[in-house]
């Protein structure tokens, strides 16, 4: 993920060692994933902003997000999962 180091979220990031992420799907079936473990962070780049940008918003929306160049506290944050806990209630009807 992208945030900036002087958020709320990248001052919690500079106090602990391990992270946890949850994807969830809120309409039925539900579905999640949870990752879990240690993370790094360092400076983002334009190049990360615009494959980021690219994959959630598409080619056009996401060039032009990503058409101004990262702050200087923009951090992309990088977790090492050791833990995975996913479930899918489809799969049980």
């Amino acid at each position: 993920m992208i945030t900036e180091l002087n958020s709320l979220k990248g001052r919690y990031l500079q106090k602990c060692d391990r992270i946890s992420l949850c994807v969830q799907n809120e309409s039925l079936p539900y579905k999640y994933v949870t990752v879990e473990g240690p993370f790094e962070y360092r400076k983002s780049d334009k190049d990360q902003l615009l494959a980021m940008a690219t994959r959630y918003l598409g080619e056009e929306q996401g060039a032009l997000y990503a058409s101004s160049p990262p702050s200087e506290h923009s951090i992309v944050v990088t977790i090492q999962p050791d833990q995975w806990l996913s479930t899918d209630y489809s799969r049980q009807q």
